[in-house]
């Protein structure tokens, strides 16, 4: 038996680590749908940048899917969709409004720094190859110096997780 969302809630997911089964927000007015619906039975990558330009690659290494979430609500994600061009894409974008997932995973971002920005408590910058609801692969852009991960978002890049599928 997988590991339970209860026995992870607030470490760091790790490689061979299921996720829980937390919701995640679609559309506005926002709908809750649970993360196995989304992604169970998928073979997943959850980030965004640069991942519409390389479907067909991550299509060939047998990924079925692009998730991005992010701690918004719907009316933010919609909006990002809209002008990212997703529609008819590999890709969906999800809300997290309440961090469910985000803390589930380890992932809040709250360091005091970005925080006297941003205001409420973000996602960690990250990249996730999942199957089937369990972590094959992980990858963090935030250290100790830069916790935003601005300065070098390259671990979660699309290149970098094509290069690891």
């Amino acid at each position: 038996m997988g590991n339970s969302a209860a026995s992870n809630a607030g470490k760091t997911i790790a490689k061979g680590m299921k996720l829980p089964n937390v919701t995640l927000d679609k559309g506005f007015p926002p709908k809750k749908i649970p993360l196995q619906e989304i992604i169970g039975g998928k073979k997943v990558v959850m980030q965004v940048p640069g991942y519409l330009a390389k479907q067909a690659e991550l299509k060939a290494k047998g990924v079925s899917d692009v998730i991005v979430y992010c701690v918004n609500d719907c009316a933010v994600m919609d909006a990002w969709a809209k002008d990212q061009k997703i529609d008819g894409s590999m890709l969906s974008f999800y809300g997290d409004s309440a961090s469910l997932l985000t803390k589930e995973i380890g992932l809040e971002l709250t360091h005091p720094g970005p925080m006297s920005a941003l205001g409420n408590p973000r996602c960690k910058r990250h990249a996730m190859v999942v199957d089937d609801m369990e972590v094959k692969e992980l990858f963090v852009a935030a250290s100790e110096e830069d916790p935003a991960g601005d300065a070098k978002p390259d671990d979660t890049l699309v290149d970098n997780v094509l290069k690891n599928l």
